[in-house]
C-alpha cells in the first residue's frame, strides 16, 4: 500500500514538472517559425503568425516575445498598410527592451517603429522613439553601430523639416564614427549627402566643393550604388548651373551604375530609378535631343509611377510634344491630360487637408472630454478623504486647470487650422489664370510658335515655383518676389505694352532672412492688372513696395487704372476675401483699399503680412 502510494506521488511530481517546462520548449519552434515569416511571401507570413499565437505563453524568454510582436507590427505595416495596428505591435516589442540594448534585433524594433511614425506625419512619436532607444544605446557597450543608425535617422528627420542646422550637424556626427570605424565606402556617401543638403538649400559654393573632393579623391569605392550616388549629385549641379550636356552625361552614368546594385529590384532603389529616368528625359528635352527623349519616354511609360512622378512625366511629355512640333491633335490631347491630372491632384490636395482638419479637431474634442472625466473620478474620491473645505478647494483648482488646458489646447487647435487653411491658399493657382495662360499657349501655336515656347517655358517655371512654395508654410521674401516677376513677365507675354512694373524692397531685407507666407500678394496684383490696367486704353503701371514694420511687412500695391467705386469695393474676389480672412486671424485690419481720391489715380492696396526670420532658408 505504502509503495503505490509513492509511486503514485512519484508519477504526480513528473507529470507537474512535464506541464511546467513544456511552454518552453516552445521556445525552438516559435524562432523556427519566425525565420519562416522573415523569408516566407507575404501570403504565407498571416498563416505562421497564426501558429505562432498558438504557441505564445507568459514564461517565453522575453526576446521570443518582442520578436513576435516585431512581426505582428510588421505584417500589419508593411503588409496590411494599417499604421495604427503597427504601432501597437511595435511599442510592444520595445517593451521588453530595459535599461540597456540586449539583442541585435531591438535595433530594427525601435527604428521601424520610428520610422513608421515618421512617414505618417507622427513627428513627436518617431523623435521620442528614436531619443528612447538613444538613451539605451550609450548604457550598452559596443554601441557605435547603433549610433550610426540612430545619427542616419535623425538626419533624415530633420530634412522632412529643411532644417539645415541639424541635418549637417548629425552628418559630421555620421562622418566622425565612419572614420573611426574606417568604413571608406560610408565615409564616401557621407560626404555626398552633405553635397545635397547643400544643393536643396542652394549652396552652389559648398556643393561643388565637397563633389570636387571627391573627384579627385585617390581612393574611390567600388560599389555600384556609391559611383551611382556620386554621379547623380554631380549631374544635379551640373544641371541647376545649366551645364545640361555635362549633366546628361553623369546622369546616364549614374543609370548605368544603379542597374548594377545587387539591390536593382528593391522597391525603394526602383523609385530611384524611375526618378533619375525622368531627369534623363527632361535634361534631353532641354537640350533638344528629341530621338533621345521619345526612347526614355516609351520606357518611363512602362512604369507605375506615383503621383509626384507622374505629375512630371505628363508635363515633360507635353512638352516634348510640343517642342519636337507633333500634329496639333496630339499636343492638345496632352495638354488636356495634364490639366485633367492637375484638377484631380489639387482636388485630392485640399481633400485631405479637410479631412486632417476635421480629424484635428475631434482629436482635440476627446481630449478634453477624457481631461473632463479624469478630474470628475478625482473629485470622486477626494470626497471621501477630505473635508468639504478642501474638496472645494481642489474642486476651484480642478476647474482652472481645465480652463487653462482648454484655453492651450484650443490656441494650439487654432495655430494648426491657421497653417492648413494657409496651406490650401498657397497650394492654389488662380484657375482663371492657368486656364487663360493654357489657351494663350494653343492661340500662339499657330501664329508665333516662339512666343508660344517661351511663353510655356515661363509657364512651367512658375507652376514648378508655385507647387515648391505650396508646400512650404513660409518662403524667403525674395523667392515672393521671384514668383510675382515671374507671374508680371507671362501677363507682359500675352498682354505686351499694356503695362509696366517695378518691385522695390527695403537694403535691410538682403541679409535680414525675413520669410513670408507664400502667394497671398498674387490674388491682388492680378486683381490691380485685370480690373485697373486692362480697361485703359493707355498702358498702365504697377508698383509693389514690401516695407519692414515692428510686427508685419507692409506690402504697398498701387496702379493708375481705372479704379473702382465704393460699392464695386464690396464685391471683392474669392482669392483676395480668403486671404484677408486668413491674415485677420493674427493681424488687425491686414488689407486697407484707396481709390479714385483727389491725390491718388488708380488704386492703393495696403496688405499687411506676418513674417519671421530663417535663415536656413536662405542657404
Amino acid at each position: 500500500m505504502r509503495f503505490w502510494l509513492i509511486l503514485s506521488f512519484l508519477l504526480l511530481f513528473i507529470s507537474c514538472k512535464q506541464d511546467i517546462k513544456q511552454p518552453n520548449g516552445n521556445a525552438p519552434i516559435l524562432a523556427k517559425y519566425h525565420k519562416k515569416i522573415l523569408s516566407t511571401t507575404p501570403d504565407s507570413i498571416l498563416y505562421y503568425l497564426n501558429k505562432c499565437d498558438k504557441l505564445i505563453t507568459e514564461n517565453l524568454p522575453d526576446s521570443i516575445l518582442a520578436e513576435n510582436s516585431y512581426l505582428k507590427g510588421y505584417y500589419f505595416n508593411k503588409i496590411k498598410n494599417q499604421p495604427d495596428s503597427s504601432y501597437k505591435y511595435y511599442n510592444k516589442a520595445i517593451s521588453f527592451s530595459k535599461e540597456k540594448i540586449r539583442y541585435k534585433r531591438e535595433l530594427n524594433y525601435f527604428l521601424n517603429l520610428a520610422e513608421t511614425y515618421l512617414n505618417n506625419d507622427k513627428n513627436a512619436n518617431a523623435l521620442a522613439t528614436i531619443n528612447t532607444f538613444e538613451t539605451l544605446v550609450k548604457n550598452s557597450k559596443n554601441n557605435s553601430k547603433n549610433l550610426e543608425y540612430i545619427y542616419d535617422f535623425k538626419e533624415k528627420y530633420y530634412a522632412k523639416f529643411n532644417n539645415t542646422t541639424k541635418q549637417l550637424a548629425y552628418n559630421k556626427r555620421l562622418a566622425t564614427l565612419y572614420k573611426k570605424s574606417k568604413d571608406s565606402l560610408n565615409i564616401f556617401l557621407n560626404v555626398i549627402d552633405r553635397a545635397n543638403i547643400y544643393l536643396k538649400n542652394n549652396a552652389y559654393k559648398q556643393a561643388n566643393h565637397l563633389l570636387d573632393s571627391l573627384a579627385k579623391s585617390a581612393q574611390k569605392p567600388s560599389n555600384p550604388y556609391a559611383i551611382y550616388r556620386f554621379n547623380l549629385k554631380q549631374g544635379d549641379y551640373a544641371y541647376h548651373n545649366k551645364k545640361q550636356v555635362q549633366s546628361l552625361d553623369y546622369y546616364k552614368n549614374a543609370l548605368r551604375y544603379l542597374k548594377k546594385d545587387k539591390y536593382y529590384q528593391n522597391a525603394q532603389v526602383f523609385n530611384e530609378v524611375k526618378q533619375l529616368y525622368i531627369n534623363i528625359f527632361e535634361t534631353a528635352i532641354t537640350l533638344k535631343k528629341y530621338s533621345i527623349a521619345k526612347k526614355y519616354q516609351d520606357t518611363i511609360a512602362s512604369f507605375q509611377l506615383n503621383n509626384s512622378l507622374k505629375k512630371d512625366f505628363l508635363f515633360h511629355k507635353m512638352t516634348l510634344n510640343y517642342l519636337s512640333k507633333k500634329n496639333s491633335t496630339t499636343w492638345k490631347q496632352e495638354l488636356a491630360a495634364f490639366y485633367d491630372f492637375l484638377n484631380t491632384m489639387e482636388v485630392k490636395r485640399i481633400n485631405n487637408k479637410l479631412y486632417k482638419l476635421e480629424k484635428l479637431k475631434t482629436s482635440e474634442q476627446e481630449l478634453i472630454i477624457a481631461n473632463q472625466q479624469a478630474a470628475l473620478k478625482n473629485q470622486r474620491l477626494k470626497k471621501r478623504q477630505y473635508l468639504l473645505l478642501f474638496i472645494s478647494l481642489f474642486f476651484g483648482t480642478g476647474i482652472f486647470y481645465l480652463y487653462i488646458l482648454y484655453k492651450q489646447r484650443k490656441e494650439i487647435s487654432t495655430k494648426n487650422e491657421l497653417l492648413l487653411e494657409q496651406r490650401l491658399l498657397s497650394a492654389q493657382m488662380n484657375p482663371h489664370f492657368a486656364s487663360n495662360v493654357l489657351f494663350s499657349i494653343h492661340s500662339f501655336i499657330k501664329t508665333e510658335p516662339n512666343k508660344a515656347e517661351n511663353y510655356l517655358l515661363l509657364f512651367s517655371r512658375l507652376l514648378r515655383q508655385n507647387l515648391e512654395s505650396s508646400l512650404k508654410n513660409y518662403i524667403a521674401i525674395h523667392t515672393e518676389v521671384a514668383l510675382l516677376k515671374n507671374y508680371l513677365d507671362l501677363q507682359l507675354i500675352r498682354f505686351p505694352n499694356k503695362f509696366t512694373y517695378h518691385i522695390a524692397l527695403e537694403n535691410s531685407f538682403e541679409d535680414a532672412g525675413i520669410c513670408i507666407p507664400p502667394m497671398l500678394v498674387q490674388p491682388f496684383v492680378e486683381n490691380a492688372l485685370i480690373h485697373g490696367i486692362l480697361p485703359l486704353e493707355t498702358a498702365g503701371e504697377i508698383h509693389l513696395q514690401f516695407t519692414q514694420k515692428k510686427e508685419y511687412i507692409l506690402c504697398t500695391i498701387q496702379d493708375n487704372g481705372k479704379g473702382f467705386r465704393l460699392k464695386q469695393a464690396e464685391k471683392k474676389v474669392s482669392s483676395t476675401q480668403l486671404i484677408e480672412k486668413l491674415l485677420r486671424k493674427t493681424i488687425s485690419n491686414p488689407v486697407s483699399v484707396r481709390s479714385n481720391s483727389k491725390e491718388t489715380k488708380g488704386t492703393i492696396v495696403y496688405l499687411k503680412i506676418p513674417y519671421q526670420i530663417n535663415f536656413n532658408l536662405n542657404l
